[in-house]
């Protein structure tokens, strides 16, 4: 997984690496700031048990690690790095099962389709356990998109339900111009998200910077998901957003990509 200034990845053999800046120890707390070259990350859990990596997600402050239980018979456990400080988050029964993030945050689906949610509050008490957020109508989570606002989940079912960081006890919400389309992607990582409904259209939401959405240059922000007309002759399959700009993927596995290009990042001429 990538950020906007460092990657993280983790092999099948269990081992993770990392390359990039690790200036506030947001990769990890005994790795040099500036790692220039792949270079293997070593977690001990408070027993001194080395860990088995399974996953990581990072963002431009923070890395979310899913490590093996203590045994094999223990559910995973979530690793918190932040500010030159690794927490192993207290989940209390919860088994997670996929992690998800965005610049400033990040969530994990557990086996029983609920969420974890995982911000740098969670420093203000760092024993304590985590409850997790549930979707309405006993609808389960399959996957997640983090905004540095909200978040935005997507059910088994096909719907899409939002959650805002900056309500107190706040709770998730369906999406009311999504709710009579069924979707099959959603992404989101930074201020803008995108769905993908089953009959391949595209629909965005948010700052359209760069074009970044794939709407006119004049639209600088999108307040509900909208129809992205540009994409309309294409059969979308899925969508990535990222900080300053996205990519659609085709049926026919084409990549098409809009938004920032200052440094190259979608290979094509400004």
């Amino acid at each position: 997984f990538s950020a906007y200034l460092n990657s993280v990845w983790v092999k099948q053999s269990g081992e993770a690496y990392a390359i990039g800046c690790n200036q506030n120890g947001q990769i990890s707390s005994t790795l040099p700031k500036d790692i220039s070259s792949d270079t293997k990350i070593i977690l001990y859990d408070k027993d001194g048990q080395k860990c088995k990596f399974t996953s990581a997600v990072c963002g431009n402050y923070y890395t979310l690690y899913q490590v093996a239980g203590k045994t094999s018979s223990d559910p995973s456990r979530l690793v918190y790095s932040i500010d030159k400080k690794e927490i192993f988050l207290n989940l209390g029964k919860r088994s997670p099962l996929s992690l998800f993030g965005g610049s400033l945050t990040s969530a994990a689906i557990d086996t029983e389709g609920s969420i974890i949610l995982v911000t740098k509050d969670v420093f203000n008490s760092p024993t304590s356990e985590i409850k997790p957020l549930f979707l309405p109508d006993s609808e389960k989570a399959v996957k997640i998109a983090c905004g540095d606002t909200s978040i935005i989940a997507l059910s088994q079912s096909g719907r899409v339900f939002e959650y805002l960081l900056n309500v107190e006890h706040g709770s998730f919400a369906e999406i009311p111009e999504l709710s009579d389309k069924k979707i099959n992607e959603i992404s989101g990582t930074h201020d803008h998200f995108l769905a993908v409904t089953e009959n391949g259209k595209v629909f965005g939401r948010g700052n359209n910077e760069y074009q970044k959405i794939g709407m006119p240059f004049d639209i600088k922000f999108i307040s509900k998901f909208t129809c992205i007309d540009s994409l309309q002759k294409y059969h979308i399959v899925e969508a990535f957003a990222g900080a300053a700009n996205s990519l659609f993927k085709t049926k026919y596995g084409e990549i098409i990509a809009c938004g920032s290009n200052f440094y190259q990042q979608i290979e094509m001429g400004n």
